[in-house]
């Protein structure tokens, strides 16, 4: 099966992958065991499970021609995820999530962010002659992504906010460009840097380059937009749901104005009122008020129309794929875009349609 393919190659790339981040990480063992489990305590939330950025930068390496990658760029593979972590481990100390609650806990956190990070440069410094000439390119796309990362936070911690409603309610098209560019900045760089960087550890030409890049970014937009229905999956949904996020309406209690919570305050009826006053009275959410409110999502649409903006971007995604010839790297690149029509969130909200 394709999904069978697909999970396989993101399993096998992850296990290789995360086997030399470990080995990486020990170095910190070596100066502070507490410092050291302080930076595991999210790591080991990634271990065993499928990871997109090596995924996305070998594969783009190998749709640009480029072979062993076993031999060849796991290191920058490494790296790229390293940077990941650092941003989970930054965004813990912004939002209440992944067990990250108290004032020490998030400081510590950030505190381990900046450490990750710094080890994706020490890594980088130690690579293979082979690739010495890349080293600086790679540095400055590991920089840019970070600085976009949180010229996104920024958009999440102060523009994108349910405060700022009043701002968004009569103007759609600001909102919209708002959000696309917290998608952009976020989730679209990021993917679009590893999979550049994947096709200039190959060798790929400047017009392959520069698709592939496309590519990264369309997918990241894409994905970052159906991922948003995430926080409107009630409990009990779904076994995979429950076992792999654990954070629904996280979003909503951080007062994050996500395309999905816009479109539900947008509405104006009877039935979303009180959401507005639960808002405005900085009241809790009860379990029964979050599954009114995934049913509100699927009721009125809004979990299709969230899907028609992540399907277009995933449709670009892969017309940027065209130029190059078929292969397995292609076929698989392709594949990963479904992900961005029909994810495992969409699938839970759509049991409530039944």
């Amino acid at each position: 099966m394709d999904k069978d393919l697909y999970f396989s190659k993101m399993r096998e790339t992850s296990e290789r992958v995360f086997h030399l981040i470990l080995k990486y990480l020990d170095r910190i063992k070596d100066v502070n065991s507490d410092l050291y489990e302080i930076l595991m305590f999210l790591v080991n939330k990634r271990n065993h499970r499928p990871l997109l950025k090596p995924f996305l930068l070998r594969y783009s390496y190998e749709i640009c021609g480029g072979k062993n990658w076993e031999q060849e760029i796991i290191p920058f593979c490494a790296v790229f995820e390293l940077l990941n972590i650092s941003s989970y481990q930054a965004n813990s100390s912004f939002d209440n999530k992944l067990s990250i609650f108290t004032h020490d806990d998030k400081n510590s956190q950030f505190l381990a962010s900046v450490i990750t990070r710094e080890l994706c440069l020490e890594i980088l410094s130690e690579s293979k002659d082979k690739h010495k000439n890349n080293v600086i390119t790679v540095r400055d796309s590991l920089s840019k992504s970070n600085k976009f990362m949180y010229i996104a936070q920024h958009y999440d911690l102060n523009l994108l906010k349910i405060s700022n409603l009043n701002k968004y309610l009569n103007d759609e098209p600001l909102y919209m460009k708002d959000y696309f560019n917290r998608c952009y900045y976020g989730t679209g760089i990021f993917n679009g840097q590893c999979t550049f960087i994947g096709g200039l550890l190959a060798g790929a030409n400047n017009e392959q380059l520069e698709a592939i890049k496309n590519f990264g970014e369309s997918y990241g937009i894409g994905l970052q937009i159906i991922n948003d229905l995430a926080d409107f999956v009630p409990p009990g949904t779904g076994e995979i749901t429950e076992k792999v996020y654990k954070d629904q309406f996280s979003d909503l209690k951080n007062g994050k104005l996500t395309l999905g919570m816009y479109q539900i305050l947008k509405i104006k009826k009877k039935e979303t009122d009180w959401i507005f006053e639960r808002i405005r009275n900085s009241d809790q959410f009860s379990n029964k008020d979050m599954v009114e409110i995934s049913n509100i999502v699927v009721k009125e649409n809004i979990s299709d129309l969230v899907k028609s903006h992540s399907t277009d971007y995933a449709n670009r995604a892969k017309e940027y794929l065209s130029i190059f010839p078929n292969s397995e790297a292609k076929y698989l690149l392709n594949l990963a875009t479904s992900i961005c029509n029909e994810n495992k969130y969409l699938k839970c909200l759509n049991k409530l349609k039944a």
